[in-house]
Formats: structure tokens, C-alpha cells, sequence
């Protein structure tokens, strides 16, 4: 268990996958995304880590930057879990790469993390984060 708590920040498409039929078709309705993004968050919130999430709508990028901007302001964050469904799909390239950017100069000491699914974001923090001996 980490001796100290970590703050992480997580961002997906968490409530607006259904603005993207195929991460729809590939990661299913939000609430079954929400409901094992929890059961991550419990598992690193139980490790030591503190967890807030940001969704990212692929629809309306403006909206999303500025949250993603006023949560990295909010705290000192240790990490910043970004998603696949806002970095594996061609079409959302320029945005994953304004959330990247925007994370570097506002927040440049945290550190990044990838996961893979919702059920994979303790994998990440425990791999970008490893426990404190």
C-alpha cells in the first residue's frame, strides 16, 4: 500500500460513449463503463490512491478541455489516466492530442498513464505508479 495517498485523475468517455458508436459497440453503455471504472476506482481507492474522473465528450471539445483544465488547476495531481476510447480511434486524434498538450502545461510533473478499459485503470495506476515501499 502506498505510505502516502496519491491524487490521479481519470479521463474517458464515461457518460458520452454514446457519441461514438463504435467505442459504444466495443466498451458498451456507460452505466455497465461507469459501473467497472467504480469497482477500479474502490480497488485504488483501498491502495492509497485518491481518484477523480473527467469525461471527455468527442462532440464538444471546447467543453472538455476547459474541465479537464479547471480539475488539473484544482489539485496537484500525481497522474492522468487517459482512456481508449479518447486515444484509439483515428478520428479522435487531434483531441487526444489537445487533452495531452493541455495536461503538460498546465500540470507539467504529472505523470501519464494509458489504460486499455474501464476495468483497467488500477492496472494502470499500480504500472505508472507503483506502490511506495
Amino acid at each position: 500500500m502506498a505510505s502516502s495517498r496519491r491524487n490521479i485523475l481519470i479521463s474517458g468517455m464515461g457518460r458520452f460513449i454514446s457519441a461514438d458508436a463504435e467505442a459504444f459497440q466495443k466498451f458498451g453503455p456507460s452505466h455497465l463503463n461507469q459501473q467497472q471504472l467504480n469497482a477500479d476506482i474502490a480497488q485504488a481507492t483501498e491502495a492509497g490512491y485518491d481518484c477523480d474522473t473527467e469525461d471527455i465528450n468527442p462532440n464538444d471539445a471546447q467543453d472538455s478541455l476547459k474541465r479537464v483544465r479547471d480539475r488539473l488547476k484544482s489539485k496537484r495531481y500525481d497522474a492522468y489516466i487517459i482512456g481508449y476510447g479518447i486515444r484509439g480511434k483515428k478520428d479522435h486524434t487531434a483531441l487526444y492530442e489537445r487533452v495531452v498538450n493541455l495536461a503538460v502545461e498546465v500540470s507539467p510533473t504529472t505523470r501519464f498513464g494509458f489504460s486499455t478499459a474501464p476495468d483497467t485503470v488500477f492496472e494502470t495506476i499500480k504500472r505508472v505508479l507503483p506502490a511506495e515501499s
